[in-house]
Protein backbone atom coordinates (compact mmCIF):
# COMPACT_ATOMS: atom_id res chain seq x y z
CA UNK A 1 0.00 0.00 0.00
CA UNK A 2 1.36 3.31 -0.93
CA UNK A 3 1.70 5.79 2.21
CA UNK A 4 -1.00 8.58 1.37
CA UNK A 5 1.02 11.86 0.90
CA UNK A 6 -1.50 13.83 3.30
CA UNK A 7 -0.07 12.15 6.12
CA UNK A 8 2.42 13.97 8.33
CA UNK A 9 6.46 12.95 8.24
CA UNK A 10 5.69 12.76 12.02
CA UNK A 11 3.17 10.32 11.74
CA UNK A 12 6.46 7.55 10.71
CA UNK A 13 8.80 8.51 12.74
CA UNK A 14 9.80 7.38 16.78
CA UNK A 15 11.15 9.41 19.16
CA UNK A 16 14.66 7.22 19.75
CA UNK A 17 16.40 9.79 22.24
CA UNK A 18 15.86 11.44 25.63
CA UNK A 19 18.79 13.64 25.07
CA UNK A 20 18.92 17.18 24.64
CA UNK A 21 19.01 17.53 20.47
CA UNK A 22 21.90 19.28 18.62
CA UNK A 23 20.70 22.70 17.75
CA UNK A 24 22.56 22.01 14.44
CA UNK A 25 24.10 18.71 13.10
CA UNK A 26 27.64 18.61 13.92
CA UNK A 27 30.17 17.87 10.71
CA UNK A 28 33.89 17.15 12.16
CA UNK A 29 36.83 15.99 9.76
CA UNK A 30 39.72 13.53 10.34
CA UNK A 31 42.71 15.15 10.72
CA UNK A 32 44.76 15.40 7.00
CA UNK A 33 41.67 15.54 5.24
CA UNK A 34 41.65 17.24 2.05
CA UNK A 35 39.82 21.02 1.06
CA UNK A 36 38.45 19.90 -2.14
CA UNK A 37 36.75 16.80 0.22
CA UNK A 38 35.57 18.84 3.03
CA UNK A 39 33.90 21.40 0.07
CA UNK A 40 32.47 18.39 -0.94
CA UNK A 41 31.22 17.16 2.36
CA UNK A 42 29.77 20.68 3.37
CA UNK A 43 27.85 21.31 0.21
CA UNK A 44 26.12 18.21 0.70
CA UNK A 45 24.87 18.74 3.80
CA UNK A 46 23.96 22.10 2.82
CA UNK A 47 21.74 21.21 0.21
CA UNK A 48 20.38 18.69 2.54
CA UNK A 49 16.87 19.90 3.35
CA UNK A 50 16.68 21.58 6.18
CA UNK A 51 13.86 19.64 8.03
CA UNK A 52 15.91 16.53 7.51
CA UNK A 53 19.14 17.99 8.78
CA UNK A 54 17.07 18.79 11.93
CA UNK A 55 15.30 14.84 12.01
CA UNK A 56 19.25 14.24 12.16
CA UNK A 57 20.26 16.61 15.01
CA UNK A 58 17.17 15.68 17.20
CA UNK A 59 18.49 12.12 17.21
CA UNK A 60 22.32 13.38 17.68
CA UNK A 61 23.81 11.99 14.66
CA UNK A 62 26.82 13.67 13.58
CA UNK A 63 28.42 14.27 10.02
CA UNK A 64 31.99 12.96 9.83
CA UNK A 65 34.64 13.26 6.91
CA UNK A 66 37.19 10.47 7.45
CA UNK A 67 40.49 9.65 5.56
CA UNK A 68 39.64 5.93 5.46
CA UNK A 69 36.60 4.06 7.14
CA UNK A 70 39.13 1.19 8.94
CA UNK A 71 41.34 4.65 9.86
CA UNK A 72 37.95 5.51 12.07
CA UNK A 73 37.56 1.64 12.88
CA UNK A 74 40.53 0.19 12.96
CA UNK A 75 38.75 -2.89 14.24
CA UNK A 76 36.94 -3.42 10.93
CA UNK A 77 40.11 -4.05 9.28
CA UNK A 78 39.47 -6.96 8.07
CA UNK A 79 35.68 -7.68 8.81
CA UNK A 80 33.28 -7.68 5.50
CA UNK A 81 30.46 -5.09 5.16
CA UNK A 82 27.31 -6.93 5.17
CA UNK A 83 25.82 -7.99 2.12
CA UNK A 84 28.95 -8.13 0.58
CA UNK A 85 30.04 -11.15 -1.59
CA UNK A 86 33.78 -10.19 -1.21
CA UNK A 87 36.30 -7.39 0.16
CA UNK A 88 36.36 -5.71 3.45
CA UNK A 89 35.57 -2.41 5.21
CA UNK A 90 39.14 -0.96 3.52
CA UNK A 91 37.22 -0.83 0.02
CA UNK A 92 34.20 1.30 1.70
CA UNK A 93 33.53 4.66 0.99
CA UNK A 94 31.42 4.79 4.37
CA UNK A 95 29.62 3.73 6.86
CA UNK A 96 26.56 4.61 9.70
CA UNK A 97 26.74 3.47 13.06
CA UNK A 98 26.35 4.71 16.78
CA UNK A 99 25.20 8.05 15.54
CA UNK A 100 28.15 8.50 13.14
CA UNK A 101 27.43 8.98 9.49
CA UNK A 102 30.85 8.73 8.22
CA UNK A 103 31.90 9.79 4.41
CA UNK A 104 35.62 8.42 3.23
CA UNK A 105 38.00 10.21 1.47
CA UNK A 106 39.77 7.50 0.27
CA UNK A 107 38.86 3.74 -0.15
CA UNK A 108 41.05 0.60 -0.68
CA UNK A 109 41.54 0.05 -4.73
CA UNK A 110 42.03 -4.03 -3.88
CA UNK A 111 43.41 -4.22 -8.03
CA UNK A 112 46.05 -2.11 -7.27
CA UNK A 113 46.41 -2.25 -3.34
CA UNK A 114 46.46 1.19 -3.10
CA UNK A 115 44.36 3.96 -1.41
CA UNK A 116 42.36 5.65 -3.84
CA UNK A 117 40.32 8.57 -3.97
CA UNK A 118 36.99 8.21 -3.28
CA UNK A 119 35.06 9.72 -6.31
CA UNK A 120 31.58 9.48 -5.07
CA UNK A 121 31.31 11.64 -1.55
CA UNK A 122 28.11 12.94 -1.87
CA UNK A 123 26.34 9.74 -3.15
CA UNK A 124 28.20 8.06 -0.45
CA UNK A 125 27.04 10.93 2.44
CA UNK A 126 23.18 10.61 1.00
CA UNK A 127 23.03 7.26 1.24
CA UNK A 128 24.75 7.24 4.86
CA UNK A 129 22.08 10.05 5.78
CA UNK A 130 19.44 7.12 4.47
CA UNK A 131 20.44 5.02 7.46
CA UNK A 132 19.92 6.91 10.55
CA UNK A 133 16.68 8.13 9.02
CA UNK A 134 15.32 4.15 8.24
CA UNK A 135 16.48 4.07 12.32
CA UNK A 136 13.53 6.74 13.04
CA UNK A 137 10.86 5.05 11.46
CA UNK A 138 8.44 3.34 13.27
CA UNK A 139 6.41 -0.22 12.94
CA UNK A 140 4.05 1.30 10.57
CA UNK A 141 6.07 2.76 8.32
CA UNK A 142 8.47 -0.56 8.03
CA UNK A 143 5.22 -2.46 7.65
CA UNK A 144 4.26 -0.41 4.25
CA UNK A 145 8.11 -0.21 3.19
CA UNK A 146 8.19 -3.75 3.61
CA UNK A 147 4.71 -4.48 1.17
CA UNK A 148 6.68 -1.75 -0.99
CA UNK A 149 9.94 -3.85 -0.97
CA UNK A 150 8.08 -7.06 -2.13
CA UNK A 151 5.76 -5.87 -4.58
CA UNK A 152 8.55 -4.02 -6.08
CA UNK A 153 11.23 -7.30 -6.47
CA UNK A 154 8.33 -9.48 -7.23
CA UNK A 155 8.38 -8.43 -10.70
CA UNK A 156 12.54 -8.21 -11.01
CA UNK A 157 14.34 -10.19 -13.58
CA UNK A 158 17.67 -11.57 -14.01
CA UNK A 159 19.22 -7.88 -14.93
CA UNK A 160 17.46 -6.79 -11.81
CA UNK A 161 18.58 -9.53 -9.17
CA UNK A 162 22.12 -9.07 -10.54
CA UNK A 163 22.46 -5.54 -10.74
CA UNK A 164 20.46 -5.07 -6.99
CA UNK A 165 21.62 -8.13 -5.17
CA UNK A 166 22.48 -5.44 -2.78
CA UNK A 167 19.09 -4.51 -1.74
CA UNK A 168 17.49 -8.23 -1.71
CA UNK A 169 19.06 -8.94 1.65
CA UNK A 170 16.74 -11.05 3.94
CA UNK A 171 15.16 -9.38 6.85
CA UNK A 172 15.78 -5.75 7.89
CA UNK A 173 19.23 -5.46 6.20
CA UNK A 174 17.52 -5.10 2.49
CA UNK A 175 14.62 -2.82 3.69
CA UNK A 176 17.95 -0.91 5.30
CA UNK A 177 19.99 -0.88 2.42
CA UNK A 178 16.87 -0.02 0.31
CA UNK A 179 15.58 3.10 2.11
CA UNK A 180 19.11 4.71 2.14
CA UNK A 181 19.62 4.13 -1.47
CA UNK A 182 16.20 5.59 -2.26
CA UNK A 183 17.00 8.93 0.21
CA UNK A 184 20.34 9.44 -1.94
CA UNK A 185 18.89 8.50 -5.29
CA UNK A 186 16.15 10.97 -4.80
CA UNK A 187 18.43 13.56 -4.02
CA UNK A 188 19.97 13.45 -7.36
CA UNK A 189 22.70 11.17 -6.30
CA UNK A 190 23.15 7.56 -4.59
CA UNK A 191 26.14 5.05 -3.73
CA UNK A 192 24.94 3.07 -7.69
CA UNK A 193 25.54 4.46 -10.30
CA UNK A 194 22.60 3.91 -12.24
CA UNK A 195 20.22 5.92 -10.32
CA UNK A 196 17.64 6.33 -12.41
CA UNK A 197 17.58 1.97 -12.87
CA UNK A 198 17.50 1.65 -9.15
CA UNK A 199 14.30 4.49 -8.42
CA UNK A 200 12.13 2.50 -11.89
CA UNK A 201 13.32 -0.92 -10.31
CA UNK A 202 11.84 0.47 -6.55
CA UNK A 203 9.09 2.41 -7.89
CA UNK A 204 6.84 1.33 -4.88
CA UNK A 205 9.14 1.58 -2.37
CA UNK A 206 11.13 5.23 -3.26
CA UNK A 207 7.71 6.43 -3.69
CA UNK A 208 6.61 5.66 -0.10
CA UNK A 209 10.05 6.67 1.01
CA UNK A 210 9.40 10.30 -0.79
CA UNK A 211 6.32 10.63 1.15
CA UNK A 212 7.60 9.29 4.46
CA UNK A 213 10.40 12.14 4.12
CA UNK A 214 8.59 14.36 2.23
CA UNK A 215 11.25 15.17 -0.45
Amino acid sequence: MLISSLESLHTFVRKTTTLEPFSTLPITYSEGITIPFKEKVELTVKETPAHIKKMLADSRETIIGANTVVGMFPNLSETRPRGWTSGTWKEARGIYTNRKVVVAEKQLDPKSGEYVANKNVRGILNHEIGHPLFSLLNIAALEDLDLAHKRDTSKFGKEEKEKLAYFLQSGEAGLDETFAESYAALRGCGGIEDVDFFLRSFFYFQRNVKVILDI
